[in-house]
This record gives structure tokens, sequence and C-alpha cells, in this order.
């Protein structure tokens, strides 16, 4: 048997040569054929102005257990494992509730995480398969016909499966909905006393704290660059941070074409540190943190040699703020007593701000 998959994304910044002949629909006919649909979609606010909108239609076939399971969900009742993946009844919300019998209560959407794992694998890998098949066909038709667009203009819409290709329901919610929230200036006068105080001393923002800045500022629309501009925020703070240490090293590290990140973290550092005993508690990092450092610069440099890579914005957001916390590490360790705030927050994952494990970045779990 056969489920049918259909994935929507807007268009942002790119816009269509004839509308007239919309809803304009292809044919790639690869070993697994699948269906580009390129559409508007309109709202009844006529305010909001429409939107140009790309869906890919597949099918993918699954084994009989998992029909079954597409079925009872379609049927609107949760599907069971053996043994059951969870007690029925089950409360979703305060207003709605699976009974005893696994039926799914009206207009309320089902986190994927309730669902059989074998389920939440095909929905998960069907997601992916279909983010895939849209981002290559028009990243494709940009190289080809030279069509002009943002850089990253995909904007999800909704993913929903069928058993007959004509009679769709959504896929059940799963992951995380992120935002940046803008951390507001400051009215408090010892912090601009602070600021001063820096000013007066000959000091500005480092080159290092304005890469991972804009690191942060296109994780979402371009994460293979921002990836890049992270490694070399954090190079250029071991950089500057040797050069203070030890005066006269910059010539030595500009030899490398690359210094060894992962090296001068855990042994050249913490060495130097024992010498002139300073902040001997900041490094080595945590294994759990080297270990990220060692995949993220894996990563970077496979992109850096042309290799196509995939990237988790989720996880690169995790990253850049380990990464920004390791700067703040830096300028601990050369004196600047305010930013240990911000270098000693235990998770990285929740590093957005001052004091505050939602202050830069808003986080709403969907599954």
């Amino acid at each position: 048997m056969e489920a049918y998959f259909r994935l929507t994304y807007s268009l942002n910044g790119m816009h269509i040569d004839r509308a007239d002949r919309l809803p304009f629909k292809i044919i790639v006919s690869t070993d697994v054929p699948y269906e580009i649909e390129f559409w508007i979609r309109k709202f009844a606010d006529p305010k909001v102005p429409e939107q140009l909108c790309c869906s890919v239609i597949f099918r993918q076939v699954i084994s009989k257990k998992q029909a079954d399971n597409f079925k009872t969900l379609f049927s609107g009742y949760l599907p069971l494992s053996s043994p059951p993946q969870l007690e029925l009844p089950y409360r979703l919300s305060s207003t709605g509730m699976i009974d005893i019998d696994g039926k799914i209560p009206d207009r309320h959407s089902l986190p994927a995480r309730l669902l059989p794992s074998s389920m939440r694998d095909v929905f998960s890998g069907s997601l992916i398969k279909a983010g895939n098949l849209i981002k290559g066909y028009i990243k494709t038709l940009r190289w080809v016909d030279l069509t002009s667009g943002n850089h990253n203009p995909f904007a999800h819409v909704d993913f929903k499966w069928s058993l007959d290709g004509d009679n769709w329901q959504n896929v059940p919610t799963s992951g995380q909905l992120s935002g940046n929230v803008a951390l507001p200036i400051s009215t408090d006068l010892a912090v601009h006393s602070l600021i001063v105080s820096t000013i007066l001393d000959g000091q500005t923002e480092p080159l290092s704290h304005e890469l991972i800045r804009e690191a942060l500022a296109i994780c979402s629309s371009s994460p293979r660059s921002s990836l890049l501009i992270s490694i070399t925020a954090l190079e250029s703070g071991l950089k500057q941070y040797l050069s203070w240490l030890i005066p006269g090293v910059n010539s030595l590290l500009d030899e490398f074409q690359s210094p060894p990140i992962v090296k001068l973290l855990q042994d050249v550092i913490p060495k130097l540190h024992q010498e002139r005993q300073i902040n001997l508690d900041k490094f080595p990092l945590e294994k759990v943190q080297i270990d990220e450092f060692k995949k993220w610069i894996l990563l970077r440099n496979r992109i850096a040699h042309g290799v196509e890579q995939e990237i988790d914005q989720h996880k690169l957001k995790n990253f850049l703020a380990l990464t920004r916390q390791i700067l703040y590490r830096l300028d601990v360790c050369m004196g600047r007593g305010w930013a240990e705030e911000f270098s000693a927050n235990p998770n990285p994952e929740n590093f957005w701000g001052p004091n505050s494990d939602s202050s830069g970045v808003l986080t709403i779990a969907i599954g």
C-alpha cells in the first residue's frame, strides 16, 4: 500500500511571470515520481497580500502494519503500538481528551510524540524528503533560468498526508517553532556607567562578537553561511585572546590557514592559564562541549570543500549560543568581569541573553 504526502512552502521574494497560468503543475519522472505545483494562496482578509506557493506531492510505500495505523488515524482514532505507547484516556488540553477507545477530539491537533514510533519515523522521513524535493527544484530553477528571489525563500505553510491523494489530513505536529526576541536597551545607569568606562578604556566590541551576531542574524535564512561565520568568529576570538596573552604571537598564528581550535581550547590555553594562574575554571571545556565543536568544525570543513550539507537550524542556534558563551569566557579571562554572567550559563542551549533562559529567543513547542 502507498501513502501520499504533500508539503507546501510559500516562496518569499519570488514572483511568477503569468499568474493566469496558475495553478501550474510539473511531473518529475524520477525513480519515485513526484509532482511540483505552483499556486497562489489567498486570504479572507483582503489586506493580507497573496502568497506564491510551491507544493510537492509524492507517494511512499508503507507496510501492512503501517497501513493499518494510517487507516486508524485517518478515521480519527489514535493508533496504538504493542505494548501501547500511552495509557488511555489521555488529556490533550484543558478542553480535549483522547477517550478510552482512542477517539481524538474534534478540532484538536495531535502531537506527533503520541504516535507509535514507526509512524513518527514515516512522517519525519517524508517531511525531510519533501523539503529536499521542493528546495532542489527551486534551486535548480534559479540556476538554470536565473530566477530572482530571496537567498532562502522557503516558508512552511503546511504538511499533509492522504491514503488516496484526494482526501488530505494535517500531519501531526512535531518539533519547535523558534524566533528571536529583541533584547531591549537597558535604562539602568549602572549598565551605562560600565559602557562609558569601557569606551574610555579604548575598548570597542571585538570583531569576534560582531561576527557571532552576524551568524545569529542569518541562522534561519542562510544556515551554512551562518556556520562558516561562527567558526570564523571563534578563530578571531582565539587569535585576539592569544595575542593579549602572548604579545607577538599573531605572526605565528598567521602561519596557520585555520587555527587549530580544539587544540587551542583544550591544550594550549589551559597550559598557559596554569602557568599564569588565570581563571583555571574556564578551560578546558567539558567533553560534551568540545564534542560539539568537533562535530560542527567537521561540518564546516565539508561545506568549505563543496560538499552539500543540510543543517538543522535549531541545533545550529544551540551551537552559535555555545560559541558566544566561549567568546564571553575569553572576555572574562582578559579581566572583563562584567562578562561573567554571560559566560557561566551551564546550559548553552538556553543561552540567549543575561539572567534569563528566554530573553533572547522564543521557543514554542508544538509537538
